[in-house]
């Protein structure tokens, strides 16, 4: 009886390697790449000034726990965006997973984009909703959704 070849769903040992990503996705990838880069820098500002003990007047708080409010700022930071970064590799390298945190970010700082713009920071506001729709372009753009229908064509073959 001859036998059957060995395929990566009879024998997890042999995994395929994940599709490689059109240059859209991994373009949309460098941006959030890029936007995580940059608060964790702010994370790392705010540590910095909890260390050196630097006054902040924004805060209206006499409870001893305004203390804390750049450190437990900067966690929040660093837990959100480490995960964007962690998405955006993933993505990168050809995985799937990444492109539901990286469209959620996408829309969240457009919609703070605005708010920037009409407190006054015109130019940051415009330069974030930039990046913003253009990384939500090239991660809908054909090319990269049909890349996304390939990762699912094999579960629906069943």
């Amino acid at each position: 009886m001859p036998e059957k070849p060995e395929s990566a769903a009879n024998n997890p040992a042999k995994k395929e390697k994940p599709l490689q990503p059109p240059a859209t996705i991994k373009f949309a990838s460098l941006i959030a790449v890029v936007q995580s880069v940059i608060a964790l820098i702010f994370a790392g500002v705010l540590i910095w000034r909890e260390i050196i003990n630097a006054e902040n007047n924004s805060i209206a708080s006499d409870a001893a726990t305004a203390n804390w409010i750049g450190a437990g700022t900067a966690g929040f930071i660093a837990i959100i965006f480490g995960t964007i970064v962690a998405a955006a590799l993933s993505q990168y390298r050809g995985k799937r997973w990444g492109r539901g945190p990286i469209v959620l970010l996408q829309v969240i700082l457009a919609a703070s984009s605005f708010q920037m713009m009409s407190g006054g920071a015109v130019f940051f506001g415009i330069f974030i909703l930039a990046s913003a729709v253009i990384a939500l372009l090239m991660i809908f753009h054909p090319q990269s959704n049909a890349w996304m229908e390939l990762h699912y064509a094999p579960r629906r073959r069943g």
